[in-house]
């Protein structure tokens, strides 16, 4: 390795900071974050990173760049399956003549579970039923 290349590559460095964006709130979300993740393998990358953040909310997750990515990954998952979930929930309750969101709004005050995300999405009814028993 030449010296020029050997300089070039202390310049470089690779890192990973996913963004939590939902669906039309892209703008408040990418100013008012919950959280900012950082995932890099050197200190400066992080260094920068932070000072990068510095002006915005929410906690700082520090981790390498496959942490960073797959938190990333569960929080998509996680979402998609609560709402997979409340799909399923509303289909059930509307089969068994139950007051969907009365049903999940009172799952959804449990704390563990939290009320973001217990809303089915909408759907067209005449294409979208329980599966029948057999």
């Amino acid at each position: 390795l030449s010296t020029q290349h050997l300089a070039l590559s202390t310049l470089f460095a690779v890192a990973s900071c996913p963004e939590f964006l939902r669906e039309g709130t892209g703008i408040h979300d990418t100013l008012n974050p919950d959280r900012i993740v950082i995932g890099a393998d050197d200190r400066r990358s992080i260094d920068l990173l932070i000072e990068l953040h510095k002006p915005f909310p929410g906690e700082r997750v520090v981790t390498n760049i496959p942490s960073a990515e797959l938190i990333k990954y569960a929080s998509n998952s996680l979402l998609a399956t609560k709402l997979s979930f409340a799909n399923m929930i509303a289909l059930f309750a509307e089969s068994l003549g139950a007051d969907a969101p009365q049903v999940l709004r009172a799952v959804g005050m449990d704390n563990r579970i939290c009320l973001l995300y217990t809303s089915p999405s909408p759907r067209d009814r005449t294409r979208s039923r329980m599966p029948s028993s057999a």
